[in-house]
């Protein structure tokens, strides 16, 4: 488990990310159509379902993450660069 700014990442074992917090900035990796929301509990990050995730990270706004071949995903402001 992981702490951002204003959120939490979690990984299982199967490599299922799960996010909660403030989804402000996109930074829970849930999508545009929540913008705004706060959660108090976990949820699965259903876009990297298909992706085995070994590695979380978590920042102020964004979070980073990646999979078992070494793939790397991004989600929330980027404003300064933070996702490449």
């Amino acid at each position: 488990m992981v702490c951002g700014h204003s959120h939490t990442l979690a990984i299982d074992q199967d490599g299922v990310v799960y996010s909660w917090g403030q989804q402000k900035y996109g930074a829970l990796g849930l999508g545009p159509e929540q913008p705004e929301i706060d959660l108090n509990s976990p949820k699965v990050i259903s876009t990297l379902l298909p992706e085995a995730i070994i590695d979380i990270s978590a920042g102020n706004r964004h979070s980073v993450f990646i999979s078992k071949y070494s793939k790397v995903f991004g989600c929330g402001e980027t404003k300064r660069g933070q996702l490449g």
